[in-house]
């Protein structure tokens, strides 16, 4: 039996307090004057959900803790998969910065006028001081939150008419682009960011996962194998895992938007701590960012693997071929076997004013 599937829970918290550790440790030789202090708050262990609002929001299978709002998001929302979107956060701070400098110079310019909609707020670590933030997702935020920071359960698919006109920064993780132009007030700014669950060479060439390989050399991915029957399984339960390709078509075609606003912007980020190669170089890693990036997004994904196991089994894989395909996508990133790359995708637009 897989390891994950059976361990307790106080063996779990020590997992997740290893990894925590070993993220500060990574993390102190990416940002060169060391950790900022609210990046180093993210890690806290305060909770105000009461076991009342546990039953309410929550349902176990699998031996892991589901959202009860949702059956097309499936993901876990325990404190594994929590930990996990802390790392997640906490990489791509290091990489791209809390938020783009364009939201700098609209929130800090009256910034008591200003509020931020934060769709799929996750933990809630996604802040800007000083100015009136609403994060909103399936279930609780746990951890302690600051006065400027109100929470809302609601599954986003259902619509958000109760937001339209009020927000001059929508952070998006889904892809509602109507509901959120019409949530912005005039000139306000959307974000939308998203991995594509696509597998990538280090020459940002598409890994597919079936199909043919680059060169008779080219070994076969499990992980890209894994990625491949994720997608299958999100979409065939109604979720969309296209949305960073078709978000501009979408941003473009829209009334509110002006195509000449917005601003398209991609990030490579590696699997693994890679051996060093030009490469890398081409898309601004140095050995020692390579190395450490690296780290933090392969034990992000390690846990991923656990998460997404879910998703597969009620999709109907059985559960020794789920467990099989783990293993050797476990083995491909550990053993450093096949160099590649995950790509997220920024878009910007301001709302016409």
């Amino acid at each position: 039996m897989d390891m994950s599937m059976s361990m307790s829970d106080a063996g779990q918290s020590e997992l997740i307090d290893a990894e925590v550790e070993s993220i500060r440790n990574a993390l102190s030789g990416i940002y060169r004057h060391g950790l900022p202090e609210d990046v180093m708050s993210m890690y806290t262990d305060d909770s105000y959900v009461e076991e009342e609002e546990e039953q309410e929001f929550y349902r176990s299978e699998y031996g892991r803790e589901l959202n009860n709002s949702s059956e097309v998001y499936v993901f876990p929302a325990d404190p594994e998969e929590k930990s996990r979107l802390h790392r997640q956060n906490l990489f791509m701070r290091a990489t791209s910065g809390a938020y783009p400098p364009v939201i700098s110079n609209l929130l800090l310019h009256n910034p008591h006028d200003k509020a931020v909609l934060d769709l799929g707020c996750g933990d809630g670590t996604w802040q800007v001081i000083n100015i009136w933030a609403v994060g909103v997702d399936l279930v609780p935020v746990e951890a302690a939150q600051p006065d400027n920071f109100m929470e809302i359960i609601w599954d986003i698919n259902r619509g958000l008419d109760e937001f339209y006109d009020q927000y001059d920064v929508i952070r998006d993780l889904s892809r509602l682009v109507d509901d959120m132009a019409r949530c912005l007030r005039p000139g306000g700014i959307l974000i939308h960011c998203e991995f594509d669950f696509k597998i990538y060479r280090s020459d940002k060439t598409l890994c597919h996962p079936w199909g043919p390989p680059k060169s008779s050399n080219e070994p076969i991915s499990f992980l890209a194998i894994w990625f491949a029957a994720l997608r299958n399984a999100i979409r065939a339960r109604g979720g969309t895992v296209d949305a960073p390709d078709r978000m501009y078509d979408l941003i473009r075609s829209h009334p509110y938007f002006d195509e000449r606003d917005i601003q398209v912007s991609e990030r490579w980020y590696p699997f693994a701590p890679y051996p060093y190669s030009q490469k890398f170089h081409a898309i601004g890693y140095s050995p020692e960012r390579l190395s450490g990036i690296g780290d933090l997004v392969r034990s992000d994904v390690m846990s991923f693997l656990r998460s997404g196991r879910v998703v597969l089994l009620k999709n109907g894989m059985a559960e020794e071929e789920a467990a099989q395909l783990e293993h050797y996508a476990r083995m491909e990133l550990m053993e450093l076997r096949y160099p590649c790359l995950a790509r997220v995708l920024e878009v910007q637009v301001r709302r016409k004013s």
